[in-house]
């Protein structure tokens, strides 16, 4: 998951030159509200809408870890073992 990271780091730099931390924690908040839209409503293609949407998502929040040089994986990792272990 980290080389992913890296790579949507990556590429990100290259498609948009003028992006900061803010400006794409606005651009996820606009796709959770897309993807807020595709869970409410019926489209055709419900799954792949949501797919997508989610996908847009987790893009998002890998560029802004990348950018802020956060091991995102390794964060998921440590909350899951506090949400299964240290909530007991």
């Amino acid at each position: 998951m980290f080389d992913l990271q890296k790579e949507i780091g990556e590429w990100a730099i290259k498609q948009f030159k003028t992006q900061n931390v803010y400006s794409i924690f606005q651009h996820l908040l606009e796709e959770m509200a897309e993807l807020e839209d595709a869970l409410q409503n019926d489209h055709p293609d419900y799954i792949e809408t949501i797919k997508e949407e989610l996908s847009d998502c987790g893009i998002l929040l890998f560029d802004i870890s990348d950018i802020l040089h956060i091991d995102l994986q390794d964060g998921m990792n440590k909350k899951m073992h506090a949400n299964k272990y240290d909530r007991e």
